[in-house]
């Protein structure tokens, strides 16, 4: 792979993409992975108590309270977690699917990947694989976010993913709500990019997606609408990183945390702690928290843009923003470094039971905003499918 001007890759994707926009989504096929790229890369494991200590003391720059601890995980197939695996260790690995270059500037909608068959290559089963990333476009037939809670367990698929997506279709800004969907078992597709964590997980809660409704609405007119996806659905789209674990209960990082006083999230105020400590020492967690009070931006995609995203400014024109409230739970990775292989170094979206979900940037309400997180110490990270150009837009 290598960095690409974003304006020439702009001119490119035009002349090379714009007649992919309106590929019929029925019956595409999803990423052979026999015929993609996949590497791996052993990350730092320092011990747990060691990063207890760690953010014990840095992340008291960012939050009044602070309680990190190394204990096992409590059932987080209970409300109000709502896995689909009861914890998250068990060979944890991160995951790192497609990227932004398949999003932006223009989309390349063949990028479908089927977290199942994933699973079945990576000769993973029992799996829980959870984490952000896009949702399976065709199953609705619109952009929409993914919300990823899957478990395989003796190669039955589990699912608990949602997909939120923006409606109505082509609404402005403000004027879109999001939609909530949870996938069905037989969908275990993603899209275009993605951050995951693998385990083994047994039968849960299921993943979400989240697209904004109504397809093509502008910002200011749309609204979000929640789903949940159906066991026969296991695609994501384009980009996405997942944890993958045995889904076991076991040891793993506990972080509560209240009342913001500094200016990082609550995911980039642990990275930047360990990174601070570890340097080039490159240190994995994927997981997820659990928004207990207060209020989070979030954003939500609407349909794929029929024009080129050339810029973070052009992106973020295009994206649809909401404010949501708790409880939520959010799952996805964060690692300290990219490891040479492109990666996104954070990268959490969020469901409920009441309908709000997407991608997570920041609470909004610093004096009332409380986090409880569990996070698993991955051991590797998994590069599939990288783009062979890439570039830095749209990572936030």
């Amino acid at each position: 792979m290598y960095h690409v001007n974003i304006i020439l890759a702009c001119s490119l994707a035009v002349a090379v993409n714009a007649a992919a926009l309106n590929v019929p989504s029925n019956n595409m096929a999803s990423v052979d992975y026999k015929k993609v790229p996949i590497k791996e890369k052993p990350l730092f494991q320092p011990p747990l108590q060691e990063i207890v200590d760690v953010l014990s003391a840095g992340l008291t720059s960012t939050f009044e309270t602070v309680n990190v601890s190394a204990e096992d995980s409590p059932d987080l197939t209970r409300s109000p977690y709502n896995l689909t695996s009861p914890g998250l260790t068990g060979n944890a690995r991160l995951v790192e699917i497609g990227g932004p270059p398949y999003l932006l500037p223009l989309v390349q909608r063949d990028k479908l990947y089927d977290l199942a068959a994933l699973a079945q290559h990576l000769q993973r089963d029992p799996a829980l694989v959870a984490g952000a990333g896009a949702g399976p476009w065709p199953h609705i037939g619109v952009n929409c976010e993914g919300i990823i809670n899957l478990s395989i367990r003796n190669g039955t698929v589990d699912q608990g993913t949602r997909i939120v997506s923006v409606e109505p279709v082509g609404a402005a800004k403000g004027s879109s709500r999001y939609l909530q969907r949870q996938l069905p078992s037989s969908e275990t597709r993603t899209a275009l990019l993605g951050n995951y964590l693998l385990s083994e997980g047994k039968p849960g809660k299921g993943t979400r997606i989240v697209s904004v409704e109504p397809v093509g609405a502008a910002k200011g007119s749309s609204r979000y609408l929640q789903r949940l996806l159906p066991s026969s659905e296991t695609r994501t789209a384009l980009l996405g990183n997942y944890l993958l674990s045995e889904g076991k209960p076991g040891k793993v990082i506990k972080v509560v945390a209240k009342k913001r006083i500094g200016p990082s999230n609550f995911i980039t105020a642990i990275r930047e702690t360990l990174k601070n400590h570890y340097g080039d020492k490159i240190v994995g967690l994927g997981g997820m928290f659990l928004l207990r009070a207060g209020k989070v931006k979030f954003h939500v995609m609407p349909d794929f843009s029929s024009s080129a995203l050339c810029t973070d400014d052009d992106v973020d024109s295009w994206l649809h923003y909401f404010e949501m409230s708790a409880p939520i739970t959010h799952v996805g990775t964060l690692v300290t470094g990219d490891h040479g292989l492109d990666l996104r170094v954070q990268h959490f979206h969020g469901f409920s039971q009441h309908g709000d979900g997407g991608h997570y940037h920041y609470d909004t309400t610093p004096e009332a905003v409380e986090y409880e997180g569990y996070f698993a110490l991955a051991s590797h990270i998994i590069r599939v499918d990288a783009p062979d150009q890439t570039h830095a837009v749209g990572r936030d």
